[in-house]
């Protein structure tokens, strides 16, 4: 991806238009991948409704992690050390542990549930899954980095 080359310079010297680039690049990610899923039917074995074949559609966990360097980068990865500090890293642990839940187990909880629904194939899951799977590990390396990642830190 040629995005290395031009996010660091939206970052460096308009800091806040980087990070609404960036956050525009994982909404059109989404969008990308809804509309190479409404393609699939009609594209078949052409390999044009293949989601791994277009880089739009792989862009949103890539995204979400330069913003989160980006972030540990402003901060210095240092948090005050407050009880308020303290109960926000401890609803953030329960955010991002129920992300990475709700991506990688709903779709076997409803195939176990219910025969009639396909997880997989609506196409609003199908576009925001990555995404969802890549907040929850956003988080568990935001909060390591900044020291709230555990009782043991080496």
């Amino acid at each position: 991806m040629m995005m290395i080359v031009l996010l660091p310079v939206l970052f460096s010297r308009k800091p806040k238009l980087g990070v609404t680039v960036n956050i525009s690049l994982v909404i059109l990610s989404w969008v990308s991948y809804g509309a190479l899923s409404l393609l699939n039917p009609i594209a078949g074995q052409a390999g044009i409704g293949n989601s791994y074949f277009w880089t739009p559609c792989r862009m949103g966990p890539y995204i979400m992690g330069m913003l989160l360097a980006y972030l540990l980068f402003r901060t210095n990865s240092k948090v005050p050390n407050t009880r308020a500090t303290k109960v926000w890293m401890l609803l953030g642990w329960a955010v991002g542990i129920t992300l990475g839940l709700v991506a990688t187990m709903t779709p076997t909880v409803l195939r176990v549930v219910s025969t009639d629904i396909n997880i997989r194939a609506n196409i609003g899951w199908e576009s925001v899954e990555r995404s969802i799977f890549s907040a929850g590990v956003c988080w568990v390396i935001y909060a390591c980095c900044v020291g709230y990642g555990g009782k043991y830190l080496y």
